[in-house]
Formats: C-alpha cells, sequence, structure tokens
C-alpha cells in the first residue's frame, strides 16, 4: 500500500459538533458513536470533543453530555434503540436531550424515529454524515439539522491524479506537493502509510442546495420531495 487518500474523519466529527452548536449554544447533549470496532469512529469522537471543548472555552457556554455510547454497528435500528431506552432514562430523571451528535446519517434517522415516538423531533437538534437522500430530505423537513457532505468526484479526482503520478514514480513527497495536501501519516496494522485527507463540507438547510444539489449529488427535486413547492428555496 502506497497511498491512502480519505476524508479527514477527525474533522467530519468536528463539524458534526459545530453544527449543532450554531443551533443549540448549551444544553444537555448525547454523542452517539458508530461501530466500536471501526477506527473512523474514534476520530470522528475525537473530533466531537474537540469542538466542543474549542465551544466551551471561546464561549463560556457549558454543554452537559449526558451519555457517549458507541454502537455494535453503524446500525438505524440499533441506534432507535439505544436513543429510545436513553430518552425514557432522562425522562425518568425528568431531564430534557437538547441535542444528539449522531456520527452518520443512518444513526442519525434512528435516533430521529425515537425522537418522534417522543414527538420531539424538530425540537431536539440531531447531526449525521454522508448527505445520504433520506438524510438530506430530514434537513429540508427540518427534523435534522446538519450532515457532513464527502464529495466522490474529489476524492475520485485526487485518486486518480495520485495513481498516475506513482505510476511516474514521483516520491510521497513530490506527489503531496502537486496535490496540494499534507502527508499523514496512519498505521494499518503493518506498516505507516502515507494518507492525505480531503476536507469534509457542512451541509444545513441554508446551504443544501448550494453543496449537495449544484454539485450533482441529489437533486432539488428529491431532496425537497416531502416539502411544500412554495416552500422550496431559490435555486
Amino acid at each position: 500500500l502506497d497511498i491512502y487518500i480519505t476524508f479527514d474523519n477527525e474533522k467530519v466529527g468536528y463539524i458534526q459538533a459545530r453544527g449543532i452548536l450554531e443551533k443549540v449554544p448549551q444544553g444537555n447533549f448525547i454523542l452517539l458513536g458508530g461501530a466500536a470496532s471501526d477506527n473512523n469512529s474514534t476520530f470522528i469522537r475525537k473530533g466531537q470533543l474537540r469542538g466542543i471543548a474549542e465551544y466551551e472555552n471561546k464561549t463560556g457556554n457549558k454543554i452537559n453530555i449526558l451519555a457517549d455510547p458507541f454502537l455494535d454497528n453503524w446500525d438505524r435500528e440499533e441506534a432507535r434503540r439505544k436513543i429510545s431506552t436513553l430518552l425514557t432514562k432522562f425522562h425518568a430523571e425528568g431531564i430534557g436531550v437538547d441535542a444528539v451528535i449522531a456520527s452518520n446519517d443512518a444513526t442519525a434517522g434512528g435516533t430521529i424515529a425515537a425522537l418522534t415516538s417522543e414527538d420531539l423531533q424538530g425540537k431536539t437538534a440531531v447531526s449525521g454524515q454522508d448527505a445520504e437522500l433520506a438524510a438530506c430530505q430530514r434537513i429540508a423537513e427540518g427534523t435534522q439539522t446538519v450532515t457532513v457532505y464527502k464529495p466522490v468526484r474529489q476524492l475520485a479526482y485526487v485518486s486518480a491524479e495520485a495513481a498516475v503520478l506513482l505510476a511516474k514514480h514521483e516520491s510521497i513527497e513530490n506527489i503531496s506537493k502537486k496535490l496540494n495536501l499534507a502527508i499523514n501519516m496512519l498505521n494499518n496494522g503493518k506498516k505507516d502509510v502515507p494518507s492525505f485527507f480531503l476536507e469534509p463540507v457542512s451541509v444545513t438547510r441554508e446551504n443544501i442546495v448550494d453543496i449537495v444539489v449544484k454539485d450533482g449529488w441529489q437533486t432539488m427535486d428529491k431532496v425537497f420531495a416531502n416539502v411544500q413547492k412554495n416552500k422550496w428555496p431559490k435555486q
């Protein structure tokens, strides 16, 4: 393995946290991690905690983390059960949940299903990742606060450029300079692999058309399928 190209997963978690904090500046949060066996879950959680810590230091506001479980899998139904159990527990204790920082769109979907059963959809802020169609629709409808888009076209382009440069026997350092990307070293259990991290993008209702629709990732008709046409944003 010569090069690994991915999106900055710590930055993904950071974007999720900051996206939620823009809507919920203080209160009771649940951090819902992805699969405990997936190292990416750890990077995402690290970014979430960094985003919260920076925000608290800057504003003086306090975020109370009620629970921070990881899941067995990146699974919507497991997320629904986990959040449902936590909502029941905290409700019995007289504690409200202001936000759930879910680590991807599948777990966000499960979270929102649990919130809906308590009539809390759209009242409790929820994050996600991947800009899946269902998540984009929830953002359009107002039940999901933010997702994180990782442009596949950019990933494909940079990967192809790197492959051509490797075939020309360019050094990792030269490839880094030509792609204008810093070298990060990630250990895969056998070696430290030179890695390039691409920038993920925050997606909210305010910018979903400019980011997701204009990039061709999702179509306007599908994203706003459940929203009255007179309430659609302008293209």
